[in-house]
């Protein structure tokens, strides 16, 4: 069987190689390919699929939804950069059902070893559950709230909100979301997080956020932080220089 490249695809049809929409079609083929392939093996009633994504799309990217423009957030810590879609078909999956249960990636391993009869390592702990019963149309044991870390570039300097992002920690439920810093926001009516919840306001909430996030670590374990500081350090020897630089002129 013949493998159709993206670019001999893109050259085909005459798109752009950066062309968004061709790439998403690109794919949607080679996914199908996959399908047949399990299909003309023999396979497919004995195999499950699980699609997911791993960040939301570049923000330079935008997605029509119903009525909805939605710019893509990947790099960012709000739902458009992390809440990701997740599609899972095969034996003792019910069609068309949609499940809005909390799912995170540390989730995969036990739901993987569950379809699968694997036994789960017993010498470390595990923060993951299997989703494997909700795919199959049950109730299962479904999460109450999500923990995420972010520090994707810890020795690049100035931060910004996106790839440089300082040291970052957040807890979530379904609607509620709750910073390190103490920020809270209302992710069911400002899923952007432009407007924090005013504090004083929803102490319930803040206590039992607070309480899970307490609970997490307040640092990354492969983080070498005397490398942070010392790149911290040349970051302000640099911008002194700037500063009198300025002045003298």
């Amino acid at each position: 069987m013949s493998i159709l490249t993206l670019s001999a695809l893109l050259n085909t049809l005459k798109i752009p190689v950066n062309g968004y929409e061709s790439m998403v079609t690109h794919m949607d083929t080679c996914v199908g390919r996959i399908l047949d392939a399990l299909k003309d093996a023999g396979v497919a009633d004995n195999t499950v699929v699980l699609f997911t994504g791993d960040n939301g799309t570049d923000g330079s990217l935008r997605s029509t939804l119903g009525d909805k423009v939605i710019r893509g957030g990947k790099g960012y810590t709000r739902d458009h950069g992390t809440h990701v879609p997740l599609l899972v078909t095969g034996p003792g999956i019910p069609a068309g059902q949609v499940c809005g249960d909390l799912i995170d990636f540390s989730d995969f391993m036990p739901t993987i070893a569950a379809i699968t009869g694997a036994k789960l390592p017993a010498d470390r702990t595990l923060d993951g559950r299997s989703f494997w019963p909700q795919c199959q149309g049950h109730v299962g044991t479904p999460r109450e709230w999500l923990f995420n870390y972010y520090y994707p570039r810890p020795y690049e300097m100035p931060y910004d909100d996106k790839y440089r992002h300082s040291e970052t920690r957040w807890v979530r439920d379904h609607r509620y979301k709750l910073y390190g810093d103490g920020r809270l926001f209302d992710t069911a009516d400002d899923v952007l997080e432009k407007r924090p919840v005013p504090k004083g306001t929803l102490p319930e909430i803040r206590k039992k956020l607070q309480a899970i996030l307490d609970r997490m670590p307040s640092q990354g374990a492969g983080i070498d932080y005397s490398k942070v500081k010392h790149v911290a350090n040349q970051l302000r020897k640099r911008n002194d220089k700037k500063a009198n630089y300025t002045h003298r002129v």
